[in-house]
């Protein structure tokens, strides 16, 4: 269990002023499929990845309970080069030879309430106009490996931004064509592990989440 020594020291590394002690190195984060804040590789922690983060991310990480086991393992917070404070995070695609990865954000509305006001109605005219507000989802990103080719299809958010409500599905079986084959049986596993999120989800009243 943590003691209060641990979260000190924490809250003492979300800070605005870094010590060297704290400081990572990190080099980029080549498999990236999205998201607005750019990962970084911390220099000899081949197995981790940084992510920049905010006090209430910061704040999950370690008070999360429940929710934590389904998100990456959480190795503490630190500085980069640059002072910004970020997680280190497990890095899911370590081991794999040719990772693919999808980015999906999930839920109805992306406005969160401590955002400003114009911030809010922006968010509030994309989630209207974007598959957020159709399906609950939206792709930000994905990476998938074309095993003829020998190559890495991308898509981005402008892609992802402009699918509509009939197309949504197939922009996410394109996450399981290989170039080759589309991989059913995959896609089938990948359900069986959502649902345990589903119910979680469906069942817990404590958070709202914004992304």
């Amino acid at each position: 269990s943590r003691t209060r020594s641990d979260r000190d020291r924490d809250r003492g590394r979300t800070g605005s002023s870094s010590s060297s002690s704290n400081v990572v190195v990190t080099t980029p984060f080549v498999h990236q499929a999205g998201g607005a804040r750019v990962l970084r590789k911390p220099v000899g922690q081949s197995t981790l990845v940084a992510k920049p983060c905010c006090k209430r991310e910061a704040w999950f990480y370690r008070n999360g309970g429940e929710l934590i086991k389904y998100a990456p393992r959480f190795h503490g917070i630190r500085h980069s080069e640059t002072g910004v404070p970020s997680v280190l995070l497990e890095d899911l695609t370590s081991g794999y030879h040719m990772p693919c990865v999808l980015d999906v954000k999930m839920g109805v509305c992306t406005a969160a309430p401590d955002r400003t006001a114009v911030k809010q109605a922006r968010c509030k005219q994309k989630d209207k106009q974007t598959t957020t507000g159709s399906v609950g989802a939206r792709i930000c990103g994905l990476r998938v490996y074309q095993v003829e080719k020998d190559e890495y299809q991308m898509y981005d958010k402008h892609w992802g931004n402009q699918l509509k409500f009939e197309e949504f599905g197939g922009g996410i079986a394109k996450f399981f064509e290989n170039g080759s084959r589309l991989r059913r049986k995959l896609a089938l596993r990948f359900l069986d592990k959502l649902q345990p999120i589903r119910k979680m989800m469906a069942e817990q009243g404590m958070y709202r989440f914004y992304s």
